[in-house]
């Protein structure tokens, strides 16, 4: 049904609309965050939170590092210990781009947020599922990695009410090759829009429609934060 419902939708839809033109260029002027920002202790042995991914991993929709969920992770993670939020997520990212996120091997926890930009840009699910995997390869080394996706564009308030059927089929397809391209992996967890349990408004969206609030965000962090100390 998922694989049908693929054939019917294509990205031109949504550019029709000038919905993702509108994004991008929302996106280009917002404040993003890349780079490392410490958390907690001034001093001692850091733990290491690395960020990889898209927009929601690199802040877009969060006015201050410290309300991104990367940010609100790191927080929580800091409680008696210092922790390096190491983020390397670039608005914009599809699976196939996370090579040019390169892992660094020190990571003791790691948040990957993925799946959106492919969904959007019509990328083949297999091609995503093989790229999530090769990274969750490269990240045995951690004891937990969260890797989140994709975003409920099928509520983004942009979104036609014509659209909505077809996008909540391609978002539950994304999903499931997520959750494949995790089951391999002991240590890593997936987190979906089928995990949160609320109705988007539009106090969870930032002034674009579509990348998450400092609401979002916190949302967000509460449930990778949950799932990394599982």
């Amino acid at each position: 049904m998922a694989a049908g419902a693929g054939k019917a939708y294509t990205p031109d839809m949504f550019e029709a609309f000038g919905a993702m033109r509108t994004a991008r260029e929302w996106g280009e002027r917002a404040p993003h965050y890349e780079g490392e920002f410490p958390f907690g202790a001034a001093d001692g042995e850091a733990v290491v939170f690395g960020v990889f991914g898209d927009s929601v991993g690199c802040g877009l929709g969060a006015t201050h590092v410290d309300r991104t969920f990367a940010g609100g992770v790191a927080h929580r993670l800091a409680e008696g210990r210092r922790v390096i939020c190491r983020i390397k997520a670039v608005s914009g990212a599809r699976g196939r781009d996370l090579v040019t996120q390169p892992q660094t091997g020190d990571e003791r926890f790691a948040a990957l947020s993925i799946g959106t930009n492919d969904l959007l840009h019509g990328e083949s699910l297999d091609g995503l599922e093989r790229a999530v995997s090769g990274f969750l390869e490269g990240m045995r080394h951690a004891e937990r990695v969260v890797v989140a996706g994709p975003g409920d564009i099928a509520s983004a308030l942009f979104v036609p009410s014509f659209l909505r059927p077809i996008l909540r089929l391609r978002v539950r397809a994304c999903e499931a090759a997520l959750k494949r391209a995790v089951q391999p992996y002991p240590n890593a967890r997936h987190l979906g829009p089928s995990d949160f349990s609320l109705t988007l408004t539009a106090d969870h969206f930032a002034l674009d429609g579509f990348h998450p609030s400092e609401r979002a965000h916190a949302l967000i962090a509460d449930a990778v934060f949950s799932r990394l100390i599982a």
